[in-house]
């Protein structure tokens, strides 16, 4: 369960994103649910600067659907949050980042 604010804008498609610790490697979360680094800097969405990370919260990992082998999922939420203010709920899925929705 996230914690409280929900997010103002939660996209209906997610957009891809990036998020990478101090030495530029990407991000991610074990089968555990242990993370794999500091996040350091963020793209919310392709088209979008890079800017560092002024805090994070999370992991939150999901096990969705895991009863059905063909619809099964593993991610994890993440709060991300800019230096200039603005902050994302992000997901981490098979080594992809996503941005599901915008803390307005």
């Amino acid at each position: 369960t996230l914690p409280a604010p929900a997010p103002a804008t939660v996209y209906r498609e997610p957009r891809q994103a990036m998020v990478v610790g101090a030495e530029g490697q990407t991000i991610g979360v074990t089968g555990r649910g242990l993370v794999t680094g500091e996040p350091a800097r963020f793209r919310a969405a392709p088209d979008q600067a890079w800017q560092p990370v002024a805090s994070w919260a999370g992991p939150w990992p999901v096990d969705d659907q895991w009863w059905d082998e063909a619809a099964a999922r593993r991610l994890a939420r993440f709060q991300v949050v800019g230096v200039d203010g603005s902050a994302f709920l992000m997901i981490v899925e098979g080594g992809q980042w996503w941005t599901e929705a915008t803390y307005d």
